[in-house]
């Protein structure tokens, strides 16, 4: 007969509740390990300023509409750097963010430069209009297009690159009494030709030739013609320019665009004052009878040209910068010109009489600047009866000219060294 064992009841292990607390220790360490992460990421976002470049959002709205697009482009980058570094925390990471956020602060801090410029130089416009070059509408138009047009990242950060009006130019007449001592100047010149005997003096026949010489100075379209339309139409009282200010660009460019005609009329007012002034200063007679001068060694072209008296003059040299060229020889672009450095030339007036003529122009003056440099004035008729009136530096072929017309004795008193 088989022994019966006793029974002994077998406790089963409570796996159900093991899985359950691995699941909450599990759960545990895992929140532990995200809290932990969190705030590292907290740590990393204060080291890097990340709360700040929101707070800079707001700047952003302050900017001109033009500058808005590529400053906002450049935060959105430097956000989602920012947040990607604050995620993972890896060196490459924080590298990237801080060159977006650098990015970003240059441009912000270029497009609020140009926004406080345009708004400084619309406020300007508005509380003197007449201190730029441009009218209402106009600026109107201006100031829109350029608030209103997205600018580039080349633009904004070039703080060259600014939002501004042209002023308005100063413009001072060359006044009647000056001019009449350039006739006074002229006439003592002239003491050979309408002086022979050096006492009395041809006042008639001078001021014949003086009415022939001031138009000369005023060529047509020239800078010193509009001074003397102006001051005409100042004087007669016409577009209501007034005594006591500078014309505005809007009278100036309207003067200036008037028919010839029109021009001479105000013209002849400019003359008119001028002879006021000069008649009175030309005597007929001029002083005691000369000694006889030892005058026979005199080169006989020279005697004429002899004892010619200078003005001091600016004058400036034009620049030519030929276009650039590729490796290749391929011209790219145009040249420029532009006006140099002005420098002060004694210049010598030529009388009417004695112009040197060579065909193609006349020769009206020369001169030579302290360094040595020579000039000669020369005009060209034109096909409508004017004079095109240049001052340039003299060619060889221009002395040449000067030296076989004035002789030697004469030409190396002015011109050579």
């Amino acid at each position: 007969m088989a022994a019966i064992l006793p029974t002994v009841p077998v406790e089963m292990p409570d796996l159900a509740g093991q899985a359950f607390k691995l699941q909450e220790y599990r759960a545990e360490q895992k929140a532990a390990a995200a809290a932990q992460q969190e705030k590292a990421r907290s740590a990393r976002s204060a080291s890097i300023g990340l709360e700040k470049l929101y707070g800079q959002q707001a700047e952003t709205g302050q900017l001109l509409n033009r500058f808005k697009p590529e400053v906002q482009k450049a935060f959105d980058e430097a956000v989602r750097a920012g947040e990607q570094f604050a995620y993972t925390g890896l060196d490459s990471d924080k590298q990237a963010y801080l060159q977006n956020m650098g990015g970003f602060n240059m441009l912000l801090g270029g497009a609020k430069f140009h926004t406080e410029n345009f708004i400084k130089t619309r406020d300007s416009y508005i509380k003197d209009p007449s201190a730029f070059a441009v009218g209402g509408e106009d600026f109107m138009n201006l100031a829109s297009d350029y608030a209103n047009t997205p600018a580039s990242v080349e633009e904004i950060v070039d703080v060259n690159q600014i939002f501004a009006l042209p002023a308005t130019e100063e413009y001072t007449y060359l006044a009647p009494d000056v001019m009449a001592n350039q006739g006074v100047q002229l006439a003592n010149n002239m003491a050979d030709m309408f002086s022979p005997d050096g006492v009395s003096y041809d006042k008639v026949g001078f001021m014949k030739h003086a009415r022939e010489w001031l138009p000369t100075m005023f060529p047509v379209n020239s800078k010193a013609e509009l001074q003397a339309v102006l001051y005409g139409a100042q004087a007669l009282g016409d577009g209501g320019l007034g005594l006591n200010r500078n014309p505005s660009q809007q009278d100036i460019q309207r003067y200036a665009t008037l028919p010839q005609e029109q021009k001479e009329k105000f013209k002849q007012v400019y003359y008119n004052d001028v002879f006021k002034q000069l008649e009175p200063q030309i005597s007929t007679r001029i002083g005691q009878p000369k000694e006889g001068r030892e005058d026979a060694n005199i080169d006989r072209r020279s005697r004429n040209y002899m004892d010619l008296t200078p003005r001091t003059v600016g004058i400036a040299d034009a620049k030519y910068t030929p276009p650039a060229k590729t490796k290749g020889g391929k011209t790219v672009g145009q040249g420029e010109m532009k006006e140099g450095k002005s420098r002060d030339v004694s210049m010598y007036e030529l009388p009417g009489n004695l112009f040197i003529k060579t065909g193609l122009y006349e020769i009206t003056g020369f001169g030579k600047g302290e360094d040595g440099t020579q000039f000669v004035r020369k005009r060209r008729r034109r096909d409508d009866g004017t004079y095109e009136v240049v001052t340039d530096r003299a060619s060889s072929s221009d002395l040449n000219i000067l030296l076989n017309k004035m002789g030697p004795d004469a030409y190396y008193e002015y011109l050579d060294f």
